[in-house]
């Protein structure tokens, strides 16, 4: 748990909301190799898993995958 998950009183949470977006791109002649930026996001639902006033954090990522 980072700093940013924890309230005021320097108390958080380990249940916290996570969700995942992503958005991938290749070329249509190879589907099969691909780009992707994708964001983590965990958060305390508007304190509804918690009340303790942590705000929550976002992970950018960038990658490459290749599918056999």
């Amino acid at each position: 748990m980072s700093s940013l998950e924890l309230g005021p009183e320097g108390k958080g949470s380990q249940t916290l909301n996570f969700l995942m977006i992503e958005l991938a791109f290749s070329r249509p002649k190879d589907p099969s190799r691909e780009v992707f930026v994708r964001l983590h996001h965990r958060c305390a639902v508007y304190d509804l898993l918690n009340n303790y006033g942590a705000n929550g954090e976002d992970f950018l990522s960038f990658g490459y995958r290749v599918r056999f």
